[in-house]
């Protein structure tokens, strides 16, 4: 995801992390930071390649996550295992300009 945001103005996502909690989950990178390409986890949140990671917080409630300030680039995964589906196994997203 690609945000613009030249002006300044609060971003944030409103995500909804539905599957199995500590085996299907998203993560969301911090700005300009690549995630792996494998379904393996990319760290913790609030590390150096990691802005969100859902790991443990599945639920069918939106959880909001402010971006920093400024442009850049954001990647989203979805980290699915191979066992059970239960629930949506999903992270769905909606980007939100605050004003």
């Amino acid at each position: 995801v690609v945000i613009n945001n030249e002006a300044g103005k609060t971003v944030r996502l409103d995500c909804i992390n539905y599957g199995e909690s500590t085996y299907d989950y998203g993560i969301i990178s911090q700005k300009d930071k690549t995630l792996t390409s494998s379904h393996t986890d990319d760290g913790a949140s609030g590390s150096t390649n990691v802005l969100k990671n859902f790991s443990g917080s599945q639920s069918s409630s939106i959880q909001s996550v402010t971006l920093p300030t400024g442009s850049g680039t954001y990647y989203i995964k979805y980290r699915k295992d191979n066992s059970v589906d239960r629930d949506n196994d999903s992270l769905q997203f909606k980007v939100v300009v605050v004003d």
